[in-house]
């Protein structure tokens, strides 16, 4: 996700938002199957939104900033 999304936390919200991961469960699955899946991938979602700063910094700005006269 990293490579791929520039805002990993707005890509969870909209992974969550949208449940696209569903069109990709296995026609042949049983439901069962499909269930624990989509059980999977939401908890893997839950584990990432969990994992991002609460407020994200701009790559080009992370160094902090030198107050005038230091």
């Amino acid at each position: 996700m990293r490579s791929a999304y520039p805002d990993p936390s707005q890509t969870v919200d909209v992974w969550e938002k949208l449940q696209a991961y569903r069109a990709t469960i296995p026609l042949r699955c049983g439901p069962l199957a499909a269930g624990l899946f989509v059980s999977h991938v939401k908890v893997a979602l839950t584990i990432l939104k969990a994992h991002q700063p609460a407020c994200p910094q701009d790559p080009q700005f992370a160094s902090p900033h030198r107050l005038l006269g230091q």
